[in-house]
């Protein structure tokens, strides 16, 4: 046998052995995992809280409220309206 048939060989025999161990050595791809269901995780919510700062930007100018608010805060709307709206047409264009 070669020399890396038999450290794979011993290797897998440690793990079986001591299972609590091996558990270290799997715990990069759960790392990746766990990583990933995170990144996924945030990637949603950051989507559901742009969704709703474009519904609530597009109530503010469209509804009657451009009324009631100053200027700085309209303007505050208005570009986060148009900042939602760009991602939104980015994303559907990537579809």
């Amino acid at each position: 046998m070669s020399t890396q048939t038999e450290n794979v060989l011993v290797d897998v025999a440690e793990r079986v052995a001591q299972p609590e161990a091996s558990w270290h050595s799997a715990m990069p791809e759960e790392q990746l995992n766990c990583f990933v269901q995170v990144v996924a995780s945030v990637e949603r919510v950051g989507n559901a809280l742009g969704t709703l700062a474009f519904t609530w930007a597009t109530v503010v100018l469209l509804g009657g409220y451009p009324t009631s608010i100053t200027c700085v805060d309209f303007a505050y709307a208005t570009a986060l309206f148009f900042l939602e709206a760009a991602r939104y047409a980015s994303m559907i264009s990537h579809m």
